[in-house]
């Protein structure tokens, strides 16, 4: 152990190892170390994989490179510490399933997911990503309500997300090395990872949480009305529209941004979608509650950097 106090870096590779051996041994390490996790790979394709992992206080900090696989978490194990894990892509693109919903977690985004709740992500090829293992009561030092931000994409690449992304991403690359010790660097990523999601107000309620999430719900449930909008939302909610802004504000959102990027991460993940090739984009537009196709086009190209038609030929060629 150095004077940082940081434990030793254990690391496993596949190199060597015959790919039956290799998937088990994956698997094995992946359900205690991460989450029960059902790991399928693609029929004839050779994996490939590796990880190392660092303790660093109570988080676990993992970097991950393998094949292409399909992970199922179906659910916690009795008893188990309660964790949510963040995930941060490095390469290539995560296609995320929790429950009905589906959404793409692209390179320089990350996610926070619940292990207490089932999920599964499929990657089609050569995948790297940071997992960091955060129990929930440290969470919540940090986070005081974070059941808005699970199972939503953030940026790690702009604003507030990029100084998260350029830590992750130099622990990565020099943890050995770290000076600081593991409680302070753990310390620095709880605060990061509270800018990078908006800064909720440490006074915040649970309650309070409870009705922002209703809030995220309501959304999710109805971004594909077109005629969706505060005044419908507060008053299925039973809220008042001036208490639905302050509810969104101390999440750092407002309602307008949260729907839109909805709206935006759906249209996304529909246009890669094989399954939905043969579709207009202005029709995959207005399923997402677009009404006019060239606002669509406009706030996609804003958001990601390219156009809905650019993006969808950008995929299709993976």
């Amino acid at each position: 152990m150095s004077e940082a106090g940081l434990r030793p870096i254990t690391s496993w590779d596949s190199a060597g190892v015959s790919p039956r051996d290799a998937i088990r041994q994956w698997t094995d390490w992946a359900s205690n170390t991460l989450a029960p996790l059902d790991v399928r790979v693609p029929a004839g394709q050779d994996f490939v994989a590796r990880w190392k992992r660092q303790a660093l206080g109570p988080l676990q900090f993992i970097q991950i490179e393998a094949s292409a696989q399909k992970v199922v978490h179906p659910a916690a194990r009795p008893g188990s510490q309660p964790t949510v894990q963040l995930v941060y892509s490095r390469r290539a693109s995560f296609a995320t399933h929790i429950g009905s919903r589906r959404f793409m977690v692209e390179p320089g985004e990350f996610v926070l997911l619940d292990n207490d709740c089932p999920y599964g992500m499929e990657m089609t090829g050569m995948h790297a990503a940071i997992d960091l293992i955060l129990p929930r009561d440290w969470l919540e030092r940090w986070l005081p309500n974070p059941a808005p931000f699970l199972g939503r994409p953030l940026t790690a690449s702009a604003k507030w997300g990029l100084p998260l992304g350029s830590l992750l991403t130099t622990l990565a690359d020099h943890l050995a090395d770290a000076e600081l010790p593991p409680l302070v660097i753990a310390d620095q990523i709880g605060s990061l990872l509270s800018l990078a999601t908006g800064l909720p107000s440490q006074g915040a309620s649970r309650h309070q949480g409870k009705l922002v999430q209703r809030i995220f719900q309501a959304i999710e449930q109805r971004f594909g009305d077109a005629e969706f909008n505060l005044d419908a939302m507060a008053a299925e909610l039973g809220l008042s529209k001036r208490y639905v802004h302050l509810l969104l504000a101390e999440a750092g959102e407002t309602f307008t941004a949260l729907l839109n990027r909805i709206r935006l991460e759906r249209a996304r993940t529909m246009l890669a979608d094989p399954q939905a090739a043969r579709r207009q984009i202005a029709e995959i537009g207005w399923d997402c509650g677009f009404a006019d196709s060239g606002y669509f086009t406009r706030l996609f190209r804003r958001r990601y950097g390219q156009s809905p038609r650019q993006w969808r030929q950008s995929h299709a060629s993976k």
